[in-house]
């Protein structure tokens, strides 16, 4: 394995969570695996964790967070992290992961729609409700109760709302859309999950049920820009966070953020950047020194 390799560490239900809705939930006693501390990963889900307990430093796109009771952070499928915990002072943490269908769809949107990452620390009262809500997650999750699923839900979103309330304390609130840009809101969310694939406004105008150029006109409306230039911007945004953070090729962050060949991506940041992938890396170390 290469140093701070990028991987993808899916879940056994990988197949499933694409299609269909997906969520688990666990409390960890146990060290971390060697492989979430030595190297960046990511997931085609949601991932949110509650440190009750222990210390450590998290690392999301390039950013360091230090880890403690009340942390609480919520990633999305283009983030990338890795956790470090103190050996002497091991990490206790709940780990809930999630598709876009398990929460309401205008959720899911204001999550996606934060701007960097969503990291808070609770209060001590709020550390202690965010508890009691996770063991009543874990309590149902465990259990095939009647309108499980419901419940699943409803406490998912519980705690999303308690991170996002939290999260609004120090940061700007950006105002909802209107419902009539729901399927731009529900294009977005896909794109947003599955941006390292190959993605057609054909495909997404399948999934709102409207037609290509429909969709398109109401994409570039409401982003102001076109599709294909938010897909770009994602892809590049996370090409640069991993030439900041990582020490992978560029022919390998290439691969990673969704490009369909090294060429076409080193043509394409020069255009954006009016530099080369490899020159921004070293000019960006040489700032450092």
């Amino acid at each position: 394995m290469r140093k701070n390799e990028l991987i993808f560490l899916a879940n056994k239900n990988e197949e499933q969570h694409k299609t269909e809705s997906y969520l688990s939930v666990r409390k960890k006693y146990e060290p971390l695996r060697p492989e979430l501390q030595k190297n960046l990963h990511w997931h085609d889900y949601y991932e949110l964790e509650f440190i009750y307990g222990g210390s450590g430093t998290h690392i999301i796109s390039g950013m360091q967070y230090p880890l403690k009771r009340g942390c609480l952070y919520l990633l999305v499928p283009t983030d990338f992290h890795s956790v470090r915990e103190n050996p002497s002072d091991t990490l206790k943490l709940y780990n809930l992961n999630f598709n876009e269908l398990i929460l309401p769809s205008a959720m899911i949107s204001e999550i996606n729609d934060i701007c960097g990452t969503l990291a808070v620390e609770l209060s001590e009262a709020e550390t202690v409700a965010c508890e009691q809500l996770f063991e009543q997650l874990i309590n149902e999750y465990e259990n095939l109760r009647s309108d499980r699923d419901i419940m699943l839900r409803s406490l998912t979103s519980q705690i999303c709302v308690l991170a996002l309330r939290s999260f609004y304390q120090n940061h700007p609130r950006i105002s909802s859309t209107s419902s009539s840009d729901q399927p731009v809101q529900t294009a977005i969310s896909y794109i947003r999950a599955n941006f390292r694939n190959n993605i057609t406004l054909t495909q997404l105008a399948e999934l709102v049920h409207l037609t290509p150029n429909y969709l398109g006109e109401l994409f570039s409306s409401s982003v102001g820009m076109s599709f294909s230039s938010y897909l770009r911007k994602l892809r590049f945004d996370y090409a640069v966070n991993l030439l900041t953070s990582s020490s992978l090729t560029v022919e390998e962050i290439s691969s990673d953020a969704g490009f369909c060949t090294p060429s076409y991506f080193i043509a394409m940041f020069k255009e954006n950047f009016d530099t080369t992938p490899a020159r921004f890396r070293r000019d960006l170390q040489a700032k450092k020194r």
